[in-house]
């Protein structure tokens, strides 16, 4: 029964069907480009003025910050994301955010709307990761380490 069901033209002829459909899917999945490329070649800015963001394109030799469509100033600097609430809770859509470093401020950067520490290259959280510390728990951990009040300025 299974000869004759292999020598069924029927069979062949969807069997070499499936096998193209396959191999087409491999050839586009192989030539698209990763999510990380497609990142970097559209990535987000943050205006420091107006705290909009923007896609732009980067080109070589180009230096920080970019050109903003908002305040058409050289404004725009590589966005950072935070994943949390105000409560802790990870977020569906994370809030934009400027970092401290970027523009020349000292210290640690807390997202405005969550008052928790934002790290620069921060992904979405993972179920049970616990979040990160908000300016007075940062406050005190920096305090109960003996290394100082950073926030202090």
């Amino acid at each position: 029964m299974f000869k004759s069901f292999i020598k069924d033209r029927r069979f062949q002829i969807g069997l070499i069907a499936l096998a193209g459909i396959f191999g087409i899917w491999r050839v586009v999945t192989a030539l698209a480009p990763s999510a990380a490329q497609r990142a970097s070649d559209d990535p987000v800015f943050i205006d420091a003025v107006t705290g909009r963001t923007f896609h732009a394109a980067v080109h070589v030799g180009e230096t920080m910050p970019v050109m903003s469509p908002y305040t058409g100033r050289k404004t725009g600097y590589p966005v950072a994301w935070s994943w949390w609430s105000r409560s802790g809770k990870p977020l569906v859509k994370p809030q934009p955010v400027l970092m401290n470093s970027w523009i020349g401020k000292k210290g640690p950067t807390f997202a405005p709307q969550s008052g928790r520490l934002v790290y620069p290259m921060e992904t979405k959280p993972y179920p049970g990761e616990r979040p990160p510390p908000t300016r007075k728990e940062y406050q005190q951990y920096m305090v109960t380490q003996d290394l100082g009040n950073p926030l202090a300025q």
